[in-house]
């Protein structure tokens, strides 16, 4: 309905714009005026628009009716003059065709009473009536039955009229017909004459003789000469003659949509005159545009005015509701906020606010000073005690406390603020910031110590160690820092999961809490990396002791997935003061030995020495060196042959096997380069020249060797992970001519104890190529028994520890013995590393070990000098 209203009154609006009447108008207001009030009652969304419209309903027909006296004000000046001009050219018109006319009648009186008419008589009235200084006539001509008998003047051109008959003029003759007809005077023209000039022609019949006609030839050039001058030059006007033809424009210059009009007449002939104003009609223009800009301002003032004080209304209603609001918001506030307000109240008590009441639970307005002071914590009874007494003295007229107060049976945090106003008047607000106490506490917590496992961060770890530090200093005793990193940690996320990982993690963190002592402090460094401080430890030799012991419990088996995990620690120690003075150098040569032992006693745990600073120089000029290796073929590769443990001991394959001579460093031992390369992307790198290099000395001496003679090369865990492993091996085979048959790669049980889908893929597709596989070192990691069905291997190689202990008991035999028959119900070739003596090949040759690799057969030696012994 409002929609509907709002459109009538839209439509009142145009129609008042364009009907003239002033009723309709009024009516067409208190129209629209009525709907848009009802339109605002009801939807007040409406009330800025509704309120515009209304003005503009009542603005609008107002400007409609005081225009028009507005304009008649402004152009009264300038009306009246152009009446004036007028009023001028009306006269002269006049005195022009009344003096012509007026000619024209007394000739016709002339000839009527003359019985007959000579030239003589006619020429001298004619002069008489029509002086030449007064004459407009082109020519006066007497006619009888319509022949011209008499011209006046007796020019050249009006003589030729004589003796023609009028009745035939061209265009012209009807009229003289028709007056000698009908006896009424007829009127030719206005029409441009044969002189050139404008002019009419006046044909009179003659009274009492109805042959006699009167025609003149009225020039009105010299009219149109007179008219001209007697308007403004502001000014531009027209004249249009009219007699029984089409309007003829003596003067053509106004536009007549433009122009004042006024016609004049005389007799037969009609004259319009058209007088055209520009500053008229530029003053028109201006009143006009005036009013209407007055108008809108006038609209825009009042539709501005209504909504500045519709706005001020409404401000002020928001205002109070604003304040009638806040005074609950601020007491919902304060208890959502935990704010509670007092205010003094004569010299020792306080009106507490309605939250702060709830919030100590006191619940009542006022309380006594005394009583306020009982529910403050003993401890900060001080605090509070002086705060209030600066502030009474005047020292300082505001201050922030924090204390605790007694709620119930609990004392809780609460920020006190209080102020003193000018007039001395203590206020308060207190806040509970027990939540965020105990938040601070926590978020210390999360600072200071590993969110998985509880131990110490490095960050806390490092501040505990320096203060313990300081302890020991004074008390003249020795700090132990241990530095333990899981072994292959990695297999354990791989072989399970990230979570499991996790929980191991966590369960070594518990046990080391348990196994230290109080004073002692555990924290995880890294991933996989814990430390333990022990303070206070003793000697060196105790020192000893407690890493054992510690080592010992740590390895104990832990229980995930439903299976027992023996996790392989290995550690690295340092002592203080003799081996450094603060935390960063401890630390600095814990990570030393942690890294030695990580590549000479994987699994045990080693101490500081000085001699540990020059192996880690070597390990970084190694490290530096390798690449150079690579690049200038500094390596060179010498092969150990495996001979068959029945017979003659004849040699069925040999083991690539890569040495390095370097200028600088001289020769370094494979068990010195090989673990450093393997923590580098260089492993790869070096195993792929050492197949190239065993490909190359195949093919060079193949027709040398013993037939069926195979290699074996070694593959490192990062060559089993290269997705291009199979392409290089085929280059390499089509560039040497290699049967791959004749091919035996060896593999670790460390490669091999993560099920990843690469090393399985490249295992496999290496095997239909032909090549066989070898599991190396057998005995010395965590094969997984089902997974070695799985994959593609032939041969197993039992790790040369397990072989030096043969003949030293009876458990060591033993456990030599179940390899070799795991081997062989497995299906696989075995082979034993490291035969050194008769007494082993005797028991390995009882217990039907395949072949045997050691000392006690070849010594590693480059081909060449192993040809002829093989032959």
């Amino acid at each position: 309905m409002t929609f509907i209203l709002t459109i009538i009154a839209s439509v009142c609006l145009v129609a008042i714009l364009l009907l003239p009447s002033v009723w309709i108008n009024l009516l067409l207001t208190m129209l629209g005026v009525a709907s848009l009030i009802y339109v605002v009652q009801k939807s007040p969304k409406m009330l800025l628009p509704g309120f515009a419209l209304i003005m503009a309903l009542i603005v609008v027909p107002v400007t409609k009716w005081y225009l028009p006296a507005l304009l008649k004000q402004s152009t009264s000046v300038l009306e009246s003059k152009i009446e004036t001009e007028f009023d001028v050219i009306e006269s002269t018109l006049q005195q022009f065709f009344f003096n012509n006319s007026a000619a024209l009648d007394s000739l016709n009186l002339l000839i009527a009473n003359e019985e007959v008419l000579t030239d003589r008589v006619f020429q001298n009235w004619m002069k008489q009536l029509l002086p030449d200084y007064r004459n407009n006539y082109l020519n006066i001509a007497i006619s009888e039955d319509l022949i011209a008998k008499h011209v006046y003047p007796k020019s050249e051109a009006n003589l030729k009229v004589l003796a023609r008959n009028l009745g035939e003029t061209p265009n012209m003759g009807f009229v003289y017909h028709e007056v000698l007809k009908t006896n009424v005077p007829g009127i030719i023209g206005p029409v441009d004459l044969i002189q050139g000039v404008p002019g009419v022609i006046r044909v009179v019949p003659v009274e009492g003789k109805p042959n006699v006609i009167i025609s003149g030839v009225l020039s009105l050039q010299s009219l149109k000469e007179q008219l001209i001058p007697l308007v403004s030059e502001s000014s531009k006007l027209s004249i249009a003659v009219t007699g029984y033809a089409d309007p003829y424009y003596l003067v053509n210059q106004a536009e007549p949509q433009k122009s004042i009009l006024k016609r004049v007449e005389y007799q037969d002939i009609k004259v319009d005159i058209y007088i055209q104003s520009d500053l008229l009609q530029s003053t028109i223009t201006r009143t006009r545009w005036t009013s209407y800009a007055v108008s809108f301002l006038a609209w825009l003032l009042l539709t501005s005015s209504f909504t500045w004080q519709r706005h001020s209304i409404r401000l002020r209603d928001q205002q109070r509701s604003a304040i009638l609001e806040n005074k609950n918001a601020l007491i919902e506030a304060q208890r959502l906020g935990q704010l509670g307000s007092w205010r003094q109240s004569g010299d020792d008590s306080f009106k507490l606010s309605e939250p702060l009441q709830s919030l100590i639970g006191v619940m009542k307005e006022t309380i006594a000073l005394k009583d306020l002071d009982s529910l403050v914590h003993p401890s900060e009874h001080k605090k509070v005690q002086t705060a209030f007494e600066e502030l009474s003295s005047g020292k300082l007229t505001r201050i922030t406390t924090q204390h605790r107060l007694r709620v119930g049976e609990r004392y809780r945090w609460f920020e006190h603020r209080i102020a003193r106003s000018e007039d001395g008047e203590l206020t308060g607000i207190v806040r509970d910031i027990q939540t965020i106490k105990e938040q601070e506490k926590q978020v210390a917590k999360l600072e200071a110590f590993d969110p998985l496992t509880g131990a110490s961060n490095r960050r806390h770890f490092h501040q505990l160690v320096s203060q313990n530090i300081a302890l020991c200093d004074r008390r003249n005793t020795t700090l132990g820092l241990m530095l333990i990193n899981i072994d292959d940690f990695r297999s354990v996320n791989e072989k399970y999961n990230q979570a499991v990982g996790d929980e191991l993690l966590k369960l070594i963190a518990s046990r080391l809490t348990t196994i230290c002592r109080k004073t002692d402090f555990i924290s995880r460094l890294g991933g996989d990396t814990f430390a333990v401080a022990l303070v206070d430890v003793g000697t060196a030799s105790q020192s000893v002791i407690a890493v054992e012991n510690i080592l010992r419990k740590l390895k104990m088996p832990y229980r995930l997935n439903n299976e027992e995990v023996f996790p392989q620690l290995t550690c690295g120690v340092a002592l203080y003061p003799d081996d450094g003075l603060d935390f960063e150098h401890l630390l600095q040569r814990c990570e030393q030995t942690l890294s030695i032992a990580k590549t000479n006693k994987r699994g045990h745990y080693s101490f500081y020495s000085a001699e540990l600073d020059s192996q880690t120089n070597r390990r970084q000029r190694i490290l530096a060196s390798l690449p150079s290796a690579l690049k200038n073929d500094h390596f060179y590769i010498v092969f150990q042959p495996r001979v068959s443990s029945t017979g003659d001991h004849s040699s069925l394959s040999m083991e690539a096997l890569v040495r390095w001579q370097d200028p600088e460093l001289g020769f370094v031992s494979p068990g010195e380069f090989i673990p450093i390369a393997e923590g580098t992307s260089l492993i790869a790198d070096i195993g792929t020249w050492v197949m190239n290099a065993a490909f190359s000395a195949l093919h060079q001496y193949k027709d040398q060797l013993p037939r069926g003679l195979s290699i074996s090369i070694n593959l490192s865990p990062r060559q089993l992970e290269d997705t291009t492993l199979v392409s290089k091996v085929k280059q390499a085979l089509d560039k040497f001519d290699i049967d791959p048959n004749c091919i035996e790669l060896e593999v670790t049980e460390h490669s091999i104890a993560v099920e990843s889908d690469i090393v399985l893929s490249n295992m496999k597709e290496l095997n239909d190529l032909g090549f066989k596989f070898a599991l190396d070192d057998f005995g010395t990691g965590y094969s997984n028994l089902s997974m070695l069905q799985s994959l593609p291997l032939h041969v197993l190689k039992i790790d040369m520890s397990f072989i030096r202990n043969i003949g030293f008991s009876d458990k060591s035999n033993e456990l030599v013995r179940a390899i070799i028959d795991l081997g062989h119900t497995l299906g696989l070739h075995t082979v034993a590393e490291g035969v050194e003596t008769i007494e082993q090949v005797s028991y390995l040759e009882k217990l039907g070990c395949e072949e045997l690799q050691g000392f006690y057969f070849y010594k590693p030696a480059p081909i060449e000098d192993l040809i002829n012994r093989l032959a």
